[in-house]
């Protein structure tokens, strides 16, 4: 008697079920009572898994025993119950009849025929077709609601609910864990701390905050009201690569709204945040941490030979007589055994020749950069005072609201559902109150003219003396320099951010990145 086997699949969806494979397993039984078949095994199901890869355990589990001899049939509802990708279906069809095995479709019957064979793989063809298409009209119409900013499947981000036209509404007591992590982490707070913190909240699938979902948080662009779709490109599939929830599609396929969800973080937090953790996943900036002699350019430095472009590493060296050690910033490729022969600098020169660069431009063109300055202090005024009216109008109507609730409570209408209300208003009130607070503490303390050049004075002071820190002159160069570059040509080119005075109100905008450019080889100056 011939031995025979079951396979079903569904895939996933909204309209898939459960019942569809016990509507193909018993199909395929009946078809093995009627063809006097012994079925040999349980069925092999795969539920929830796409026909587009292999990557089923139940029917990779079905081929090993058709290797193995187990069964000389193997019975399909319809063929794309066994592949979706022409590949796949011609590779294991192939791998099957290796082993002595045949596959048969309880629907469609072809026979051991050419012709049979031919229009075999006709609907072969057809059901990767059919996905394709699918695929493709499924995207149009999600870049549809892409550009209209309204969700385009999976669940919101925390802090968010979907509205029944499918845009992004603001969840109040989920928004309060995100104003926690952004504030904690802007602080200098670890994930370890910031998890500690949330303990009292849960993730949108109700589960403990971990690492990896504060790391979610604080890069998700939606906080800052930008709707991103079609960035990831998670497939992998026309590459070749392996899934990969990190790789990017190019720019130009993203559609990116601005304003398409409301913001829950102010965009100068955010970017702020944005810029400690790409300094904080910086090999060269936890490299720079870890040196046990100070480089204060590390991080800043690097290779200008063309195809190099390599960080520059602090090092030790010797004199001719190798009696004398100092220090130099050197090419990353000596280490990488892929030397591109650039220069290796002095260590004490490097910093110096910055050093001067900087003093003159940020205080032999003072006025010029106060100026600067003082012009984006005056637009992050017009912004904040926007800002506080809209955060002040919320309060009221949030306060309104709850005593409108409390009156009703006090004149004797109770019930779960508006305590509910009741105490979902108050969250949101409390959160209102919170965002006030810091938008007026932060219009407190922004800096006028007179507090800009009298920060001007104590620094240059303190500069020329000398007597400024190592961490106070870090902080300079990270507040003002872009990059430094080590150019072939025995030249040092720094680029660096006129404006960026340390204390202020954020970085100038639309004020260009320039360059100071000097010999590398001279005699240092202490600082």
């Amino acid at each position: 008697m011939t031995r025979a086997v079951i396979y079903a699949r569904y895939s996933p969806g909204p309209n898939q079920r459960t019942e569809s494979i016990e509507a193909q397993v018993f199909a395929c039984k009946k078809y093995c009572q009627d063809n006097g078949y012994e079925l040999v095994r349980t069925p092999y199901t795969d539920e929830k898994k796409s026909g587009t890869t292999d990557d089923r355990p139940s029917f990779r589990r079905m081929i090993r025993d058709a290797k193995g001899g187990v069964y000389d049939v193997v019975v399909v509802h319809k063929i794309d119950r066994f592949a979706r990708d022409r590949y796949d279906d011609a590779y294991y069809k192939r791998e099957l009849f290796r082993a002595g095995v045949r596959r048969e479709s309880v629907v469609e019957r072809f026979g051991d025929t050419p012709e049979g064979e031919y229009v075999e793989n006709i609907m072969a063809d057809t059901a990767e077709y059919f996905i394709a298409n699918l695929r493709r009209e499924t995207k149009k119409g999600l870049a549809v609601n892409a550009r209209d900013a309204r969700n385009c499947g999976g669940r919101p981000p925390l802090g968010y609910d979907l509205d029944a036209g499918g845009h992004y509404v603001v969840n109040e007591a989920e928004a309060a864990a995100v104003r926690l992590v952004f504030r904690m982490y802007d602080k200098g707070h670890s994930y370890a701390e910031i998890v500690s913190a949330l303990a009292p909240y849960r993730t949108k699938r109700g589960r403990p905050f971990r690492p990896t979902s504060v790391y979610e948080v604080l890069r998700n662009e939606k906080y800052i009201g930008r709707f991103v779709y079609n960035k990831r490109d998670a497939s992998g599939k026309k590459s070749g690569r392996k899934r990969n929830n990190h790789a990017f599609r190019p720019k130009e396929e993203w559609i990116v709204v601005e304003d398409g969800c409301p913001a829950i973080v102010d965009r100068e937090l955010w970017e702020r945040v944005q810029i400690r953790m790409d300094e904080r996943k910086h090999p060269r900036e936890r490299a720079r941490q870890n040196a046990k002699q100070d480089y204060l350019l590390a991080g800043l430095i690097q290779c200008g030979v063309e195809g190099c472009g390599r960080a520059y590493a602090g090092n030790c060296s010797f004199g001719p007589n190798a009696k004398e050690r100092y220090s130099v910033y050197e090419c990353g490729s000596r280490k990488a055994r892929c030397n591109c022969g650039n220069l290796r600098i002095h260590k004490a020169w490097a910093e110096s020749d910055v050093l001067d660069a900087l003093h003159e431009e940020i205080f032999g063109r003072r006025k010029e950069r106060i100026d600067e300055i003082m012009e984006d202090v005056e637009r992050g005024k017009k912004e904040a005072a926007g800002e506080i009216e809209q955060a002040r109008a919320r309060v009221a109507r949030l306060e309104g609201d709850l005593r409108n609730i409390i009156d009703a409570i006090r004149g004797g209408l109770k019930s779960k559902t508006l305590q509910a209300e009741l105490d979902s208003l108050e969250r949101q009130a409390d959160a209102a109150r919170e965002d006030l607070e810091m938008l007026q503490a932060k219009e407190e303390h922004r800096w006028t003219r007179a507090q800009i050049e009298a920060y001007y004075d104590r620094f240059e002071e303190s500069f020329r003396a000398g007597a400024a820190t190592k961490e106070e002159i870090r902080a300079i160069l990270r507040r003002y320099v872009v990059k430094i570059i080590v150019r072939p040509d025995g030249f040092l080119e720094t680029q660096y951010r006129p404006g960026g005075i340390a204390g202020a109100d954020g970085d100038p905008t639309g004020i260009p990145v320039v360059s100071a450019v000097v010999p590398v080889h001279r005699k240092p100056r202490r600082y």
